[in-house]
């Protein structure tokens, strides 16, 4: 069973806030599929991410971290 339908699931989300420019830790080491979701972050976002390359998503011609100025 992976859902409980007849109640609500409790769910904790960890989140650090970091400075524009900072550089944040890769995950990749305990989480290797983690690659193409921070590669995805530094594309849309532009959050400079420990080893992830940009370019997985966008075109070089292409809109620049287009999600950088969104606020959630």
């Amino acid at each position: 069973m992976f859902s409980r339908y007849e109640s609500l699931d409790d769910v904790v989300i960890y989140y650090a806030e970091i400075e524009r420019g900072e550089v944040v830790p890769s995950i990749v080491d305990i989480v290797p599929s983690a690659i193409i979701s921070q590669r995805e972050i530094v594309d849309l976002f532009g959050v400079k991410i420990e080893g992830s390359a940009k370019g997985l998503y966008l075109d070089e011609d292409s809109l620049q971290m287009p999600l950088s100025g969104c606020s959630l």
